[in-house]
């Protein structure tokens, strides 16, 4: 899954010279085109994604607990492959472009201040320059990355775990879960992973 995303900012962001100036426009057309190469079709982000996240495997074996893994490996799989979850996962893309895009435009803004501040040249000529060239691509790369790192931390889990498309989504596999024959094995099991 990193391999996938990794590929397509490489291909959205790979050209762009260090001493290119790019502005917050360049990045949200390069976000774009990330979401896009992630998310190809609307109602299953991703194709494929199953295979990234959750290799192809059985376990060998006849014992109780072999034949309870691979069930558990089906029932991962299954939930992995609905529209609940396509959902929840074009949901997580759209909140994770949309901060990393609102990220990079405060970081734009917060050198355009620290410019004003230090009194280089004109004022209002330095903010209508760096507005429209934006800066170049070297200077960018520290900045935006103290930015990025430091800023984000947990903010985007914490804003993905209050949506109520993964809260619904949650308790319909909870449900689900608990409604199978299986599921005092599965509880009992799983017993020892919450303590």
């Amino acid at each position: 899954l990193v391999r996938v995303i990794r590929d397509a900012v490489v291909a959205a962001f790979g050209h762009i010279g260090l001493k290119e100036r790019v502005g917050p426009a360049d990045f949200a057309v390069g976000f774009d085109f990330v979401k896009k190469h992630v998310s190809r079709d609307s109602k299953k982000p991703l194709p494929g994604f199953l295979r990234l996240l959750l290799p192809p495997l059985e376990v060998d074996g006849d014992t109780d607990d072999v034949r309870m893994l691979n069930a558990m490996i089906l029932e991962t799989r299954d939930i992995l492959e609905t529209d609940d979850f396509a959902k929840v996962l074009g949901m997580c893309i759209d909140r994770g472009i949309t901060g990393l895009t609102s990220d990079v435009e405060v970081c734009f803004q917060n050198m355009r201040a620290a410019e004003r501040e230090n009194g280089s040249g004109d004022r209002a000529e330095c903010s209508v320059a760096s507005t429209s060239a934006g800066y170049p691509m070297a200077k960018l790369l520290p900045v935006l990355r103290n930015c990025l790192v430091s800023g984000r931390q947990d903010g985007f889990l914490r804003t993905v775990l209050q949506e109520e498309l993964l809260r619904s989504m949650i308790a319909n596999v909870y449900e689900a879960f608990c409604q199978t024959e299986d599921a005092d094995r599965i509880n009992h099991n799983l017993a020892p992973l919450s303590s």
